[in-house]
């Protein structure tokens, strides 16, 4: 017990560890609430959940669901003509009950559309409960009808027995009666996928502290030579990575929960998990309540197993360097299959088998599945817990072998040592006293820079070979861009002259079609074939032209509130280069991910090797050397952001010209919002700004965390848990973009905050690193 004591001291009086277990979890709840507060449904919700549940209960009292919808849709509709001194009168007279409802509502605009909300996601509910006994029911005959197919009717294949085994798994459910209520804590709580790879993070870092620290401080040689210094040690260790792996982890998920049903609160946690749409394909007959406690015990249960199997790795392998390169390759092999394989595939097991589906959303408990193992479908329950249990012991009992059997020295490799040092001999050397040479070296070749810049070149050469030819979706989309290949730009007479003649066109086409129709001189034959010709003009360039024509009523109703001449802008191009959120978020992240791996080592190598030392002796020699890193950093920041922006934009430019960049971006329909004359050219700047602010901010950041901790790993550890992780899970959430600020007509304090953001992140990074004067240059993990 005195060594396990110990070791939970080592680790906890860390401050590093502290300090990021404090961060994480507060940057996990932050991200919860600014998740939930993006859903226009969730906002609703939250906003008045007594309402929200008095509505609930109002509804499971209403024998005649209709009758009940309707009569609460109409008292909104009144209280919103009488909010704007409307006159309702036909609606006192014809529902007197409804308008004194109505009347007593003390309601905002914004409050009778949250109560619309409310009303629209508990008829949604009703319609799911109301469908769960026919889903049920007919699975048995659903599975007949599609083993019936002759590529599902090999009775040896997967496909046939996983056919056979779903219904009969269902069978327990078969009597379950979904309930309405208040689902919203339960669902947003398990659907949180950020707590789960922050804790993945955390994972990584306690292993780190109790192995990593310890080898590389050359500890190990005198705790392994001490009378209980092997099996024991390495038991105490497993013991104190087992239980804050699973202490930690059950405080973030349990917060979760915790605020989820403060938020929106828990309703009614005995009724049925499948009364949620969310767990419809869930085959457990268990409540809300017991589903949350094996939800928690599954994930708490998946991340001790995968700490053990890191802490064996840790032992087992005796350079951090690789140790940290295997975890690496696994990750992005393991993730690679989650995003890639279709889960119809004959690989899918390596999709299903895999962390990154283990670990999100509801994939072990909620979603019904089986897996393909040597043709048998084995639910992936079973699948788990056999992992769980299979990954432990590997774990357990290779660390404490490797531990007990294996030198946990990093011994050197003689030979290749003498090999290098005889070739060193014919090696010139080339030297300089310049400072920046000397950092620019070391950043690119020893740090491997120069392998992240060499890899954004290859990127950026596909990004600008790139195929951005547009796919229409429709004939009237290709025939709306072949218009706008005229039209597009400001509108002048003569493009006002084409308008009206092709509008004259299409009116002389209907009053051709409408004498057709009439006309009793021609054969049938010949009347249907004109008319066909017709009718397929009117309706793909007809089409086209009409939305032309309402294109340019609503540019002539945009340029007098603007001030700015007509002007159409194509918008099928134009959405391309605007509207592509995806884009706008993938090479963000990007971006990122490339900051933090260029910026963590920039002063950690000083501290690793204590060169740090030498340089502070010298006269200004700490001050100009950390000026000349952060220069060399934001260097490559601004060689990373050109290498994977700038390839795309010239390939757009390459495909489509610059026509729009000139033209007022409120004139596409997407920003009606917009009040502002801000160009198509202008809006891609401010987006460049806002991006490349943003990365020096992150680099400033990361360097500053860098001069803190002043080990490498941890900083990548620590800014991929604040920076990165949220922009992954981000990255499908639409809502969240310079394009929503742009559309919403809110670009200037969304600009304005994030820049006083980032310029505060600079601010507080200088003084930080620059005005203090530290006694003690060594900072020990």
């Amino acid at each position: 017990m005195r060594i396990a004591g110990s070791e939970y001291l080592k680790l906890f009086s860390n401050k590093i560890f502290l300090i990021c277990i404090i961060a994480f979890f507060c940057a996990d709840s932050l991200f919860f609430v600014m998740l939930q507060s993006s859903d226009y449904e969730n906002s609703a919700i939250s906003s008045d959940v007594g309402a929200y549940e008095q509505l609930i209960r109002e509804c499971n009292d209403a024998e005649d669901k209709n009758a009940f919808f309707e009569s609460k849709n109409t008292e909104i509709q009144i209280a919103q003509i009488l909010l704007h001194n409307g006159n309702a009168d036909e609606y006192k007279e014809k529902y007197p009950k409804l308008y004194d409802n109505a009347a007593g509502l003390d309601l905002n605009d914004d409050e009778l559309f949250n109560r619309s909300v409310m009303l629209s996601n508990i008829q949604a509910q009703l319609s799911h409960i109301d469908s769960y006994e026919e889903f049920i029911s007919n699975m048995k005959s659903r599975a007949e009808q599609q083993s019936s197919f002759s590529i599902f009717a090999e009775p040896d294949s997967f496909s046939f027995r996983n056919i056979e085994k779903t219904p009969v798994d269902f069978a327990e459910v078969k009597g379950v009666k979904p309930i309405l209520g208040n689902n919203k804590a339960v669902e947003a709580a398990t659907s949180y996928e950020v707590s789960s790879y922050i804790l993945l993070i955390i994972v990584l870092l306690v292993n780190i502290l109790m192995f990593s620290v310890e080898r590389e401080k050359e500890l190990y040689i005198l705790v392994r030579s001490t009378a209980k210094g092997r099996l024991q040690t390495i038991a105490c260790k497993l013991l104190v990575v087992l239980s804050v792996t699973a202490v930690v982890s059950l405080l973030f998920y349990a917060s979760n929960i915790m605020m989820a049903g403060t938020v929106y609160g828990f309703g009614d946690l005995s009724r049925p998990v499948q009364s949620s749409k969310l767990f419809l394909n869930c085959a457990l007959n268990v409540t809300m309540l017991e589903y949350l406690i094996l939800w928690v015990l599954g994930k708490t249960l998946l991340l001790c197993s995968l700490s053990m199997l890191t802490a064996f790795l840790f032992v087992v392998i005796k350079s951090s360097a690789k140790t940290y390169l295997i975890l690496a390759s696994a990750l992005i092999f393991e993730f690679s299959c989650f995003i890639f394989i279709d889960g119809s595939s004959v690989l899918a097991s390596l999709k299903f088998i895999n962390i990154f589906y283990l670990i999100s959303g509801n994939n072990i408990f909620g979603c019904y599945q089986n897996v393909n193992i040597f043709s048998q479908p084995i639910n992936i329950i079973t699948v788990f817990i056999g992992l769980a249990i299979a990954l432990s012991v590997v774990g357990v009992l290779g660390a404490a072998l490797a531990f007990s059997r294996l030198s946990q020295h990093n011994g050197k490799l003689v030979l290749l040592d003498r090999l290098m040092s005889r070739l060193g001999r014919f090696k010139k050397i080339n030297g300089s006293v310049r400072i920046y040479s000397g950092e620019a070296y070391k950043h690119y070749k020893t740090s491997f820079a120069l392998v992240a810049v060499i890899i954004l070149v290859a990127l950026g050469f596909v990004s600008y070979n790139d195929d951005l030819s547009i796919i229409f979706i429709s004939p009237q989309e290709s025939a709306y861009d072949t218009y706008m290949q005229t039209l597009e730009g400001e509108l002048d007479e003569e493009k006002y002259d084409f308008i009206e003649s092709e509008r004259a066109y299409f009116d002389e086409l209907t009053r051709e079609a409408e004498e057709l129709s009439a006309d009793t001189t021609i054969s049938a034959e010949e009347k249907t074939n004109r008319l066909n010709t017709i009718d397929g003009i009117l309706s793909i360039r007809g089409m086209a032209f009409e939305d032309i024509c309402a294109q340019l009523e609503y540019v002539n109703g945009k340029a007098e509130l603007t001030g700015e001449k007509p002007a159409l802008v194509n918008e099928v191009v134009n959405k391309r280069l605007t509207m592509d959120t995806f884009r706008e978020w993938e090479y963000f992240a990007l971006l990122l991910a490339v900051v933090i791996f260029c910026t963590s080592n920039i002063l950690a190598i000083e501290y690793k090797t204590s060169m740090v030392n030498l340089i502070s002796a010298n006269k200004h020699g700490k001050a100009r050397l950390l000026i000349i890193k952060l220069l060399t950093v934001l260097i490559t920041t601004v060689i990373s952001y050109i290498l994977i922006y700038l390839p795309y934009m010239l390939n757009f430019i390459k495909t489509f010209g610059t026509a729009s960049f000139d033209l007022p971006l409120a004139y596409s329909r997407n920003f009606s919002a917009l009040t502002s004359g801000i160009t198509v050219g202008g809006y891609i700047l401010a987006l460049g700004f806002v991006h490349l602010l943003a990365a020096v901010g992150t680099t400033t950041l990361v360097y500053l965390l860098s001069y803190i901790f002043k080990n490498q790993f941890v900083t990548m550890i620590i800014s991929s848990g604040l920076l990165l992780i949220p922009c992954v899970v981000f990255i499908d959430n639409n809502k969240i973009r310079m394009v929503s600020a742009f559309s919403n007509n809110a670009q200037t304090a969304v600009i304005g905050i994030i820049t006083a953001v980032c310029l505060l992140i600079i601010a507080v990074s200088a003084l930080i690193i620059f005005v203090p004067k530290r006694k003690s240059t060594k900072f020990i993990i």
